[in-house]
């Protein structure tokens, strides 16, 4: 019988287990895509990222683009 109490709570939790599926898929994604296509709020993405972040299981590149200006 499989012991449930094995599972790593920080992967089988369901939203961080969508973001480790779509990690799968490509090899980086950018925060904006990553939120679109799960529907989550830039809150509640980043911290499941820093918690998978965290374990060890992603690595997180910040990158700085610059944005238009409007006068």
């Amino acid at each position: 019988m499989f012991d449930f109490d094995k599972l790593d709570k920080v992967i089988h939790e369901r939203a961080r287990l969508g973001i480790l599926k779509l990690l799968a898929t490509r090899q980086s994604w950018s925060f904006q895509d990553l939120k679109a296509e799960l529907g989550m709020s830039d809150g509640n993405l980043i911290t499941h990222l820093r918690t998978l972040h965290d374990a060890g299981h992603v690595a997180i590149i910040k990158e700085v683009h610059d944005r238009p200006q409007t006068n």
